[in-house]
């Protein structure tokens, strides 16, 4: 693979495509979820489901036919391969107490915030359908911590939380491993396959354990699953940097992805047919680096990704709660996901420079206090 392009293109993809990546999961979960699993919608908003007197229309139906393909997990999957290959940026001018001080600032403030919304309409929710507030203090609080909610081992509140557990161990070991991506080592890669060994003889524990309650087992080897899935971006990004030969480069992504389709199937972290959402996710995301000016830059892909973060993290709960009061009084299916969306962008947009903006500069001052300076390409600072 030859990547002729201009670096400045390379940054642009990556944010281009983590716009639509939170467009693809509020797609997902409003016109599939929503509709097709109106228990979990509603268990996540405090809401009695949607009756089924109101019927799904076809053209919903139509989408929900695209199984195997999950358009939240596709979203999801991108995700995680945009920070596998912009995180290593980070470390170009600090070090790695600098890029820990800015993912802290980075993620916990916007997502706080986000959650006391979701939380605010769960109670007001619960008032609305006659139900209390299903979560323990204990449990809410713990939530306010996403790295550490699995590992304790206690209900995610918002149905997003997960995805941030596991990329707070990413940060984990890349700050570990911050020698080798500083110097541009592939030894690096053997981190996440050598993890993935234990990983892999422990899997068949995981569903017993977990029945019983005991989810820390779980924890790891879904962590040291997308830990693998991860690594295949920053494989990426040594592509991008000239530090791995493309056959070199080959190898690493097949044998990353295979140790994490390994640890799916033993383990049954997810179902197995959602392997091949991950693969579709991973040509999408070679054919981005591959045509980084099909994804350039424009002012509408700029709003969408710069409210990427708080649009996941308050899209969610948020969303089916409207969902489910206007899809309740009659209001079409169309303009039901039409006035969650917009809403959901909206608030979005108000943590974006009410939140995230103010504490991702003080966390890349703070960062800057301890060495260098924030890391930037190209023109756009690295997320």
């Amino acid at each position: 693979m030859t990547l002729a392009v201009q670096p400045q293109q390379r940054v642009d993809f990556a944010n281009t495509l983590r716009g639509i990546a939170a467009l693809m999961v509020m797609f997902g979960h409003y016109c599939l979820i929503f509709w097709q699993y109106r228990d979990v919608s509603a268990g996540l908003a405090n809401s009695t489901p949607l009756p089924e007197s109101v019927v799904t229309p076809d053209y919903l139906l139509a989408i929900n036919h695209f199984n195997p393909f999950s358009f939240g997990i596709f979203g999801v999957a991108v995700f995680f391969l945009i920070s596998g290959f912009v995180i290593p940026f980070s470390f170009t001018n600090t070090n790695w107490r600098g890029f820990l001080i800015g993912r802290v600032f980075r993620i916990y403030p916007t997502y706080a915030a986000g959650l006391s919304i979701s939380i605010a309409v769960m109670i007001i929710s619960g008032l609305y359908y006659g139900k209390d507030y299903p979560y323990s203090l204990a449990v809410t609080l713990i939530n306010y911590f996403p790295g550490a909610r699995d590992v304790i081992w206690v209900p995610g509140i918002d149905g997003i939380i997960w995805t941030l557990d596991v990329e707070i161990k990413f940060y984990l070991v890349c700050a570990a491993a911050y020698p080798l991506l500083k110097a541009g080592r592939s030894a690096v890669f053997l981190i996440p396959l050598l993890l993935a060994i234990p990983a892999i003889l422990a899997s068949p524990f995981v569903t017993p354990l977990l029945n019983s309650g005991k989810g820390q087992l779980y924890t790891f080897c879904a962590s040291i699953q997308y830990l693998n899935f991860m690594f295949i971006g920053v494989a990426f990004h040594f592509l991008h940097k000239g530090l791995l030969r493309p056959q070199l480069f080959l190898t690493i992504v097949v044998a990353l992805f295979l140790a994490m389709t390994a640890i799916m199937w033993r383990a049954v972290t997810v179902p197995f047919t959602l392997m091949w959402t991950y693969a579709i996710a991973l040509l999408v995301f070679s054919a981005a680096v591959s045509f980084p000016h099909i994804l350039k830059s424009r002012r509408i892909t700029d709003f969408f990704a710069d409210i990427s973060f708080p649009l996941y993290v308050v899209h969610g709960v948020l969303g089916y709660a409207i969902l489910r009061v206007v899809a309740g009084v009659g209001v079409p299916a169309w303009l039901c996901v039409l006035i969650a969306a917009v809403a959901s962008i909206a608030v979005a947009t108000a943590l974006h420079y009410g939140i995230e903006m103010p504490s991702h500069k003080i966390g890349r001052r703070l960062a800057l206090s301890t060495k260098g300076t924030p890391a930037t390409s190209g023109g756009a600072t690295i997320r």
